[in-house]
């Protein structure tokens, strides 16, 4: 069993103290089309934890070329707990029932204590 000294029980503690905000983990509801190609039909809670406290930190936005079309990407960096069970292909849901697109996922600072999702936030889209 390791041992933190005095400095990363403090860092620690207040990373755990910034997370502010409860967020829920959505993963796609899939179903194969005729051609053998899985189609997302719809979206749920994942069912181990869906719901978690997170340190929201937005990032700096960037104008990216989606289908020829200039299109703005505003992304967010979210801290959650170490997860293992999250996937880029998955969303979340902030409490304004907000959703976002994850788009990375990281382990955070430390072996096994956070993990970072990058995400783009998914304008006129709402969890009801």
């Amino acid at each position: 069993m390791a041992f933190l000294n005095a400095k990363d029980q403090i860092k620690k503690i207040d990373r755990v103290g910034r997370m502010d905000r409860r967020i829920s983990i959505l993963k796609p509801i899939l179903e194969t089309s005729t051609s053998n190609e899985d189609k997302v039909i719809g979206w749920e809670k994942i069912s181990s934890t869906p719901d978690v406290w997170a340190f929201k930190q937005d990032l700096r936005g960037k104008e990216v070329v989606i289908a020829d079309r200039v299109q703005f990407m505003y992304l967010t960096n979210w801290t959650i707990r170490y997860r293992t069970d999250v996937k880029a292909s998955y969303r979340i849901v902030d409490g304004n029932s907000q959703v976002y697109e994850i788009i990375t996922v990281s382990e955070g600072e430390g072996r096994g204590a956070y993990t970072d999702l990058v995400t783009n936030i998914l304008e006129g889209i709402y969890w009801t």
